[in-house]
């Protein structure tokens, strides 16, 4: 299944970038004066498995979705993953997208990053509701 096939609609932008030492996989749904809204997905998951969740926001704003290190079409590299490193790829991406300020949400892994998104220098994020995201292991055993 591609985005088109649930979305209707080609992403409006899309590729890599380079965002700190990455090529960070990209793609943009539409084009609108709402505050975008950044989609993180969770650990082994890529924009391809978010694409029920593009199609819910695409029509009323502009949905910007990535790849993480080592998922999806964003090689990985030898550097440290982390969700403070993560999270600095997403600020980076909006700051290449030139995107003063976007509300964030992720799922799972996706929604420990939009935590982290938070108190970043030059922080560019609005609200970030988190979905699915375990925050100690004290909290399940």
């Amino acid at each position: 299944m591609t985005p088109d096939d649930v979305t209707g609609a080609p992403p409006s932008r899309s590729g890599h970038l380079p965002i700190n030492g990455l090529s960070l996989y990209h793609e943009v749904y539409g084009e609108s004066d709402v505050s975008p809204l950044l989609l993180i997905p969770g650990a082994f998951m890529a924009t391809d498995s978010m694409t029920s969740w593009v199609s819910a926001f695409a029509g009323t704003r502009t949905v910007i979705i990535f790849d993480q290190q080592g998922h999806g079409r964003t090689p990985d590299t030898s550097r440290t993953m982390s969700y403070e490193q993560f999270a600095d790829d997403a600020a980076a991406l909006l700051r290449a997208l030139k995107v003063e300020r976007a509300d964030v949400m992720g799922y799972s892994q996706g929604g420990g990053v939009c935590q982290g998104t938070w108190g970043r220098p030059g922080r560019r994020t609005g609200g970030v509701p988190v979905r699915g995201q375990l925050i100690s292991l004290s909290a399940v055993s």
